[in-house]
């Protein structure tokens, strides 16, 4: 509770000191390198950066580039299923097959990141510093649309204001 407090009081200090632009901006460039720390942890390697601020909006631009398969399911499933996913490539011989695997492994943790993200990212910005944000996960196909259609209603916002 007194963690929730501290963060509603310097929210509210910092939307009298610094401007939204300016603190989408800071956020971006923190949450960033934090997102980054977090996915290679997991065995996923990735390029993700502040590619938009705007007012009160930021855009973070997340890349996975590729999942080593063994630190995934290392992580997910322990050791000993490492084992046997090791045992099962020797099978066959062929070390080109594991790279294959985690790129294959790279696009389907995309789908299920892009699915389970906006929920995530929206309990831990509330619970870690008491933000209330609205987070939507976009393919890269859709992006520009979203962009677009977003930067055109917080102009008209800001006009309105």
């Amino acid at each position: 509770m007194a963690n929730k407090f501290v963060a509603s009081l310097a929210g509210a200090i910092a939307n009298n000191v610094v401007d939204e632009e300016k603190f989408s901006t800071l956020m971006g460039t923190k949450v960033s390198p934090v997102i980054t720390q977090r996915l290679e942890d997991m065995g996923i390697k990735s390029d993700v950066s502040l590619a938009y601020a705007y007012s009160n909006y930021l855009c973070i631009e997340i890349n996975l580039i590729c999942a080593d398969a063994k630190k995934v399911i290392e992580k997910k499933a322990g050791k000993e299923k490492v084992q046997e996913f090791e045992n099962f490539l020797g099978i066959f011989g062929m070390p080109q097959l594991n790279n294959s695997i985690d790129d294959t492994l790279a696009g389907i943790i995309g789908a299920k990141m892009q699915a389970a993200l906006p929920n995530v990212l929206r309990e831990k910005m509330a619970d870690k510093i008491g933000l209330d944000v609205k987070v939507i996960a976009c393919s890269e196909g859709e992006q520009a649309t979203f962009l677009l259609g977003t930067l055109k209603q917080l102009k008209q916002e800001r006009e309105e204001s």
